[in-house]
């Protein structure tokens, strides 16, 4: 059987332009855009899966978000933002922060327009 193995594609540059046209097309329905957060949440794995086992996805969002980010700025959008992880289950520690915490301490912080962008 033949297979193509499709390497991490986080910082492929028609990725990161899709995900800021995205973004930027969205930012335009708030009242403000410039005063949105962009909320960045990325599915969790085990907090084992990358101290231990040496997974780079947590890196690898990171630098995802990175890149967006500064492609954005090139488009003079400059909004604050922040990353996060979701879908945790079980006993075990999850990559931290943790979306629903994240949301939950914004709202604390005063932050009222949140653009919700989900990565992978």
């Amino acid at each position: 059987m033949q297979h193509t193995v499709i390497p991490s594609w986080y910082q492929r540059e028609g990725y990161i332009k899709a995900m800021v046209n995205l973004i930027e097309k969205e930012l335009k329905g708030f009242d403000c855009p410039e005063k949105v957060m962009i909320f960045f949440s990325a599915h969790g794995v085990p907090l084992a899966y990358v101290e231990e086992a040496g997974d780079p996805y947590k890196a690898e969002m990171e630098e995802c978000v990175d890149l967006i980010m500064e492609e954005l700025e090139r488009r003079k959008i400059t909004n604050a933002y922040t990353l996060a992880y979701q879908s945790r289950v079980g006993p075990v520690e999850w990559l931290k922060p943790y979306t629903d915490d994240t949301i939950v301490e914004l709202g604390k912080n005063g932050v009222k327009s949140l653009l919700a962008v989900p990565i992978r």
